[in-house]
């Protein structure tokens, strides 16, 4: 896993560095008069907390309208944004605790598992677990709802989703399955989950999740140049 993830941040990397390269090719703005060029920090602020954090031009995309569709894509996207965010956290301090109190002790009981239902990392991560399984449920009722003739849908479509949803339904079913005592199912329902994180990962630069890296970082890019006002 640690291989496929130092894979995935290389492949990444290169991806952007083509991009931003190709960018500079089409040139820059001029900055006439007292108007300062913005930093490369306030940019990438602006555009976490402003656009990505929010999704406040979520909405633009695509050319959608105001019904429900747009709505659910909306909502579905948000819940799901905010769900990997709280699963990342759970995982890095789990991570953290098992790894980490070898050297340093007293983080050890962080890792520690299996945790009590009450635990806030336990609490945290069910709550990420609903937050997917609900944004999960939106994207794909919106998806199946789509008219045919204006929108089809394709495989990286539909491999993105149904990967998405393979990881949460495995990593809830390992849950409920240790919960209940039924260690002949849970750890072949663990290990089924570990392959599908591992093909999250290791598909990541090249599926349609990979907009999160390259789109924040255009977005970042035209505030950098002055193209895109900051706030």
């Amino acid at each position: 896993m640690s291989l496929t993830f130092f894979f995935m941040v290389a492949s990444f990397g290169m991806g952007v560095s083509k991009m931003i390269k190709t960018f500079r090719s089409t040139g820059g703005t001029y900055y006439v008069g007292a108007t300062e060029k913005p930093c490369l920090i306030n940019c990438i602020k602006d555009v976490l907390v402003n656009e990505v954090g929010q999704h406040t031009k979520f909405k633009d995309c695509e050319g959608e309208t105001e019904d429900v569709q747009s709505e659910e894509r909306f909502k579905g996207h948000l819940l799901l944004f905010y769900s990997f965010i709280a699963l990342a956290i759970v995982t890095g301090l789990v991570a953290t605790g098992h790894w980490g109190g070898k050297i340093i002790e007293f983080i050890s009981p962080m890792g520690h598992t299996p945790m009590h239902l009450l635990s806030p990392v336990k609490l945290l991560a069910n709550a990420g677990a609903i937050a997917m399984l609900i944004g999960l449920t939106k994207l794909t009722r919106r998806r199946m709802n789509l008219d045919d003739s204006k929108t089809k849908s394709n495989y990286y479509d539909w491999y993105l989703l149904g990967i998405i949803w393979a990881v949460a339904l495995t990593g809830i079913g390992s849950e409920l399955l240790r919960l209940l005592g039924v260690a002949g199912l849970a750890y072949p329902m663990y290990y089924i989950h570990l392959v599908v994180v591992w093909m999250l990962f290791a598909y990541l630069p090249w599926s349609k999740l990979g907009h999160l890296i390259y789109r924040t970082t255009a977005l970042i890019y035209a505030r950098y140049i002055g193209r895109v006002p900051l706030g």
